[in-house]
């Protein structure tokens, strides 16, 4: 059974007595930006990729994130949505508020 977690790849810029991988900016990006949106799964919608790849992207010592995902991260993090996607990060917030997310409907 193929997994995403098998794209999983550390850092090599990681020194050997790091006992734990520190967050990436990208990750850390990731983290707030889903934060502002009221959760990962508001955030894999917002920016329209699965779920499991997010939680790669996330993980301390992973690869990062196309450009593409990560700058759209990025402009939610700094508030420099236009409106139209600032009212999609609205509608996603509510939709994420009032959903049942015990199933993906992707």
């Amino acid at each position: 059974m193929d997994s995403y977690f098998h794209r999983y790849i550390p850092n090599p810029a990681l020194r050997e007595q790091d006992a734990v991988p520190r967050l990436s900016i990208h990750a850390r990006t990731l983290q707030k930006a889903a934060e502002l949106l009221g959760g990962d799964r508001a955030l894999a919608r917002y920016l329209k990729v699965p779920m499991p790849d997010l939680f790669v992207w996330m993980r301390p010592g992973a690869v990062s994130p196309p450009e593409n995902v990560f700058l759209k991260a990025v402009d939610l993090v700094m508030n420099d949505l236009n409106d139209g996607d600032a009212e999609r990060a609205q509608k996603i917030r509510v939709a994420a508020i009032h959903s049942d997310w015990s199933e993906e409907n992707s």
